[in-house]
């Protein structure tokens, strides 16, 4: 991910009603865990914390059902929030442990 760009999670699952999030959880996650796929704390590869939680993208009933009533959620990775080039942010969907992902910060 380019220092000074913006990446954005798109839920395409909306039309299903799949509902999907990507908080970020520490370098480790990367590692092959199978089942036991750590809970988010929050932090990047240096131990930097950084705010990555989209919470729950898709729709659903507005004020039960706890999601987002939005398919999108963005985040800025700039420096004026921290990240700098050759930190790694890893995240996954709460709700579908196994889809995980990853990216580093380049200039």
């Amino acid at each position: 991910m380019k220092l000074g760009s913006t990446l954005t999670f798109t839920n395409l699952d909306t039309g299903i009603d799949a509902w999907h999030t990507s908080p970020a959880v520490p370098i480790r996650a990367s590692e092959e865990t199978g089942a036991d796929f750590p809970v988010s704390d929050g932090t990047t590869s240096t131990g930097r914390s950084v705010d990555l939680d989209s919470g729950q993208l898709g729709y659903g009933v507005p004020g039960i059902s706890g999601v987002r009533n939005n398919a999108q959620w963005s985040v800025n990775v700039n420096s004026s929030d921290g990240y700098q080039p050759g930190e790694i942010v890893t995240f996954f969907c709460r709700v579908h442990p196994g889809m995980r992902g990853v990216f580093r910060v380049v200039q």
